[in-house]
């Protein structure tokens, strides 16, 4: 018995998912799993400097540590870096969000920045 007969045959084993209703709440649940990923990745490098990377160097004599660093570094910084920008301002679009969200219900559209939502 196939799986696409048990299907039809259990509808409840179908699988249930759909995008949310409208293209804004698809934008919110973008940002939270950006702000999500981009967020480890950069924890994630920092505790790797901190706790991996500081440690190790120090058992190295100066000399090899000139050849390694450098190496080692200008690919690390920059995902550190850009993960780093990446959960920020990924971050504080979904904040703004929820705060347009949040005086809409409060009924004073004074406190939104967003221009477009001041008219809707």
């Amino acid at each position: 018995m196939s799986l696409s007969l048990l299907a039809h045959v259990f509808p409840e084993w179908q699988p249930h998912f759909s995008f949310l209703d409208t293209p804004h709440a698809n934008e919110m649940m973008a940002m939270r799993w950006l702000h999500l990923i981009f967020g480890i990745i950069w924890i994630g490098l920092l505790y790797f400097f901190n706790l991996v990377l500081t440690p190790a160097m120090k058992k190295y004599d100066p000399a090899m540590r000139i050849k390694i660093y450098p190496e080692l570094m200008s690919g690390a910084m920059g995902w550190f870096r850009s993960s780093a920008l990446v959960t920020v301002i990924v971050g504080l679009r979904y904040f703004s969000i929820h705060l347009a969200a949040d005086a809409k219900l409060a009924g004073d559209r004074s406190l939104i920045a967003n221009g477009s939502a001041r008219g809707s």
